[in-house]
């Protein structure tokens, strides 16, 4: 099982550089975990927040939620799901591992929400119009195929890690991570130097990951490295579009392409997980879901997750 970090420190808050400012809530970290649980019943304590462009997954004892933007069918969770140990969304479609079984809905223009039937699985990734779910150390992808991101690499090694964003495909082994779809180059990208990875994520051009050797971003139009917050022990990651968010015993962190969005602050609360969203983000702590940033007009319940996640007790 790969565990994040148990610590009880200050967080880092939003206030966004040239654009709308973003007011992030006062919490702190404690007992971050990675996406990767694996237990004799891993659903029992596999907690899962996940952010599409204009709506919010939370995954808890199993049971799935999500709230904001249903013209897509984002929020019509399957009836039966009990036994979820992952969740993810892509733009306007989710993805969970139910029982080691694919289950996705919301959109399915592309076929991203039609999953084939697969056993085992312990991980999926949703992109804007593909999914892709890692079983047996091995990933399959289902969807738009526009840029080859279906296109899985023949010989790749045992997979860890497993992340899809636009038109694109990530995933990492113990000691390297491959990535194909819409690159500048018809050869998937193959970064090595990683060992034993434990958050992979991306945005609209970057991939970001954690592994023992400390944290990373890198541009995969240029395939150059850009520049991320310096943090000590970094345990979890979220990206959409431009910006990403990472937790880390110093607090959370959230920055996008232009540079940093948060600044420095004392806070009280205990992030388990963070969700970046087109235009929001969201946060769950001591049993909480906090939600902020901008709500599309006509669309303001992005913010407001189920009541029972607001409670102040």
């Amino acid at each position: 099982m790969k565990h994040g970090i148990s610590c009880l420190w200050l967080l880092c808050v939003c206030a966004c550089v040239g654009c709308d400012r973003l007011q992030a809530p006062e919490l702190a970290v404690k007992d971050a975990q990675s996406r990767v649980v694996l237990a004799e019943d891993p659903w029992v304590d596999a907690t899962r927040l996940v952010a599409g462009e204009t709506f919010t997954c939370v995954a808890s004892a199993g049971v799935v939620e999500c709230w904001g933007d249903n013209a897509q069918g984002q929020l019509d969770v399957p009836e039966g799901l009990s036994r979820v140990m992952d969740l993810a969304a892509g733009d306007a479609h989710a993805c969970a591992v139910d029982g080691g079984k694919v289950v996705c809905w919301g959109n399915n223009a592309s076929g991203q929400a039609s999953a084939p039937v697969i056993s085992n699985a312990i991980m999926v990734a949703a992109g804007s119009a593909h999914s892709c779910a890692l079983a047996d150390g091995k990933v399959n992808c289902w969807g738009s195929n526009q840029s080859g991101q279906l296109d899985v690499p023949a010989g790749l090694p045992t997979v860890e890690l497993v992340a899809a964003g636009k038109a694109r495909t990530c995933v990492a082994s113990s000691r390297e991570i491959t990535c194909w779809g819409n690159l500048p180059s018809s050869e998937p990208l193959r970064i090595t130097g990683i060992r034993n990875p434990v958050s992979l994520s991306m945005g609209a051009n970057q991939l970001c990951a954690i592994h023992s050797r400390g944290m990373f971003c890198r541009s995969l139009e240029t395939g150059e490295n850009v520049e991320v917050p310096q943090r000590f022990e970094p345990v979890l990651l979220s990206s959409r579009g431009a910006r990403h968010c990472l937790i880390s015993p110093s607090g959370l962190d959230c920055w996008d392409a232009d540079g940093k969005l948060a600044t420095g602050k004392q806070a009280k609360g205990e992030i388990m997980a963070v969700a970046v969203g087109g235009k929001h983000f969201c946060a769950l702590h001591q049993q909480r879901i906090s939600c902020w940033g901008k709500a599309p007009k006509g669309m303001e319940g992005v913010l407001d997750p189920p009541a029972r996640w607001q409670r102040k007790d």
